[in-house]
């Protein structure tokens, strides 16, 4: 790190600035291993006591920002400055252009797009498909929680009754070669009821960056275009679904399942307690109905950093749990919540609401008509889209 003129800096972890006397003279430049430019600085003393947030860090060397200071733990820039934060490459998204992108492993994707097709990869030949004597007392099952998790994917990949789905499953297991038992149709449904789903995933290798969002599945009412055509003429009711996704992998992390009347700030301690206790939380990610106090606290305890907007006419609270959110309120309120959103890396968001188009992709609405049978459907439906997801995602780039 080079610095012309007086003054003096100290750099720790991502950036940390003390002690930068008043300065008198313009042009005065000064870079951090390049993650950071400023540009003329006039007059100003800056004081950091905090090491800036790394969304920060990501974008602020694509700018020269004249007359800017730092303070308290977040960054806070004057209002005269705002007009000279417009990058070519900011240009490009806006509606003047937006900006084109091209996927670079489209050979490995393609194929994995057919791999989807395959039935053979929800078939596991050393799968336990009889279940396992418990030694208590009265019958034991002769099912094992795999063998039926199996026949309910194979339901939801098909939208199937239970009757077809397993006739199907009896001739894919005949096509492959093994004399398994299959269970009745009676079996499954009594079984899904208390069935504990399997949803496999890949931990992130760098902490977790979990995306958090809510939707709606219908249960019970008519289609959207009848109702849209003619008007609804039953009552409908749907279940909420809370996802949490990892931004690096794109599986899903955590699931939850309620009822329309639940919001979503009191189930991201929820979705943030399903990931184990010795895996990284890095950061939090959602929309601002997880502006609540509830929800920093839960951050706050699990470590991770909530990207989160705050409400408008929001004020700063005392705590060290709201010490991020303290940070992005001094953010919108010079720079506004446009840039915020950019610097913070927030509009990584937009992948969460990619997922929820998936999986409503399975079914718009579910088939079970319990709430326990339903959960289980839900997720037996983040289960699938985890295997999709593994067998292969796009790899893309911005075109030059």
């Amino acid at each position: 790190m080079t610095v012309e003129g007086p003054g003096t800096f100290i750099f720790v972890g991502d950036i940390k600035l003390h002690r930068l006397r008043r300065w008198h003279d313009d042009g005065v430049l000064a870079r951090t291993e390049g993650a950071i430019a400023i540009d003329q600085f006039h007059k100003y003393t800056m004081q950091v006591h905090g090491v800036l947030h790394h969304g920060f860090v990501d974008h602020l060397d694509a700018y020269t920002l004249p007359k800017a200071y730092l303070e308290g733990l977040g960054v806070a820039l004057l209002h005269k400055c705002r007009s000279q934060l417009m990058s070519a490459r900011e240009m490009r998204e806006t509606s003047w252009g937006r900006v084109k992108y091209r996927t670079t492993n489209w050979k490995a994707y393609n194929a994995a797009l057919k791999a989807r097709g395959e039935l053979t990869i929800w078939l596991d030949r050393d799968m336990q498909w009889l279940a396992q004597p418990t030694g208590k007392r009265g019958r034991c099952q002769k099912f094992s929680d795999a063998a039926i998790q199996f026949c309910l994917t194979i339901k939801c990949l098909f939208g199937q009754p239970l009757r077809q789905t397993l006739g199907l499953v009896e001739s894919l297991l005949g096509m492959a070669g093994l004399d398994w038992p299959v269970p009745d149709y009676s079996t499954v449904c009594r079984r899904q009821k208390s069935l504990d789903v399997q949803v496999r995933y890949r931990a992130s290798d760098k902490g977790l960056h979990m995306l958090a969002d809510s939707t709606g599945i219908k249960f019970l009412g008519e289609g959207e275009w009848k109702t849209k055509k003619h008007g609804a003429q039953r009552r409908r009711q749907w279940r909420k679904v809370h996802l949490g996704i990892d931004a690096q992998t794109l599986q899903i992390r955590a699931i939850a399942v309620t009822t329309n009347e639940v919001g979503d700030s009191p189930m991201a301690a929820d979705l943030l307690g399903q990931i184990p206790s010795n895996e990284e939380i890095a950061s939090f990610t959602g929309d601002g109905a997880y502006d609540t106090q509830d929800v920093h606290k839960a951050c706050y305890l699990r470590g991770a950093i909530p990207i989160i907007p705050p409400r408008k006419g929001a004020k700063l609270r005392k705590g060290l749990a709201f010490a991020h959110r303290n940070e992005a309120v001094k953010a919108c309120r010079q720079l506004g919540r446009a840039i915020w959103k950019r610097w913070s890396g927030y509009h990584r968001r937009s992948l969460v609401e990619t997922k929820m188009n998936c999986f409503k992709r399975l079914g718009e609405k579910v088939m079970a008509r319990t709430f326990e049978r339903q959960v289980t459907e839900l997720h037996i439906r983040a289960s699938i889209l985890n295997q999709f997801t593994a067998l292969g995602t796009p790899q893309t780039v911005a075109a030059a």
